[in-house]
C-alpha cells in the first residue's frame, strides 16, 4: 500500500525556501552554467530527505551529470544500484516506442511515484530537459496538454518536477504557452509564483 503525505514541504536545495511537495516548476533559461548548478543542487538535496531522484537527459551528458552529483557527496553508483537515482535518456522516458503520448507519460510518472513510496522513500523529485519535444516525433504536439495535466497528477501524487526549457532553442510563442501551464517558475535563482499561469482544471 502506498502511504502518501499530501501536505509535506521539501527543500529544493538551490534556494532557502521550502515548497510544497507536488510543485510543478518551469525553468526557462539561457545561461547553461546557472541551469546546471541549480539542477545539481535540486537533485542532490533529495538524498538528505530520503527521496527518490530522476533526471531525463536530452542534451546533458549523463556521465558528466553523475560526476557533478558525486562532487556534491552523492554515492552515485550506490544510488543507481539501489534504485534511488535514475538518470535516463529523455527519449527512453518520453517516447520509448518512438511516439509521445501524454496519457502514457502520466501513467509512467504515477507508477514511479507509487514505487518510490512502496520502496520506503518519502517521495520523489525529478527534472527533465524538454528539448526532446523539438524532435520530429509523433505526439510532440501534445506537449502543452501534457504539461497542463501534470498539475492534476500532482494533487494525488505530490512529486516535484522542474521542467527545463532552453530559451535559445524554443521560440517565444511556445515558451509563453509553456509558462501558462506551470504554477511556478525559476527567476534569478529563486522559485516564484508564475504570473502567467492560467490555472488548473477540475
Amino acid at each position: 500500500m502506498c502511504i502518501r503525505d499530501l501536505n509535506q514541504t521539501i527543500h529544493l536545495g538551490f534556494t532557502n525556501k521550502e515548497m510544497p511537495a507536488g510543485t510543478h516548476i518551469c525553468f526557462i533559461y539561457n545561461d547553461d552554467e546557472e541551469r546546471r548548478a541549480i539542477t545539481i543542487k535540486f537533485l542532490a538535496t533529495a538524498f538528505q530527505y530520503n527521496e527518490a531522484v530522476f533526471f531525463f537527459a536530452d542534451k546533458w551528458d549523463k556521465d558528466q551529470l553523475r560526476d557533478k552529483l558525486s562532487s556534491e557527496g552523492i554515492d552515485v553508483s550506490a544510488a543507481e544500484n539501489s534504485g534511488q537515482l535514475a538518470i535516463s535518456d529523455a527519449s527512453a522516458v518520453y517516447y520509448p516506442e518512438g511516439s509521445f503520448s501524454a496519457e502514457e507519460m502520466w501513467q509512467r510518472l504515477r507508477d514511479a511515484y507509487d514505487i518510490s513510496i512502496e520502496d520506503g522513500y518519502k517521495g520523489w523529485r525529478g527534472s527533465g530537459e524538454m528539448s526532446w519535444a523539438l524532435n520530429d516525433i509523433p505526439g510532440n504536439d501534445q506537449l502543452i496538454r501534457y504539461e497542463y495535466g501534470l498539475n492534476n497528477e500532482m494533487v494525488e501524487r505530490p512529486f516535484t518536477a522542474i521542467c527545463q526549457y532552453n530559451a535559445n532553442l524554443f521560440g517565444g510563442a511556445i515558451l509563453m504557452e509553456v509558462l501558462s501551464v506551470h504554477p511556478y517558475m525559476i527567476a534569478r535563482g529563486e522559485v516564484i509564483s508564475n504570473p502567467y499561469f492560467k490555472g488548473m482544471s477540475n
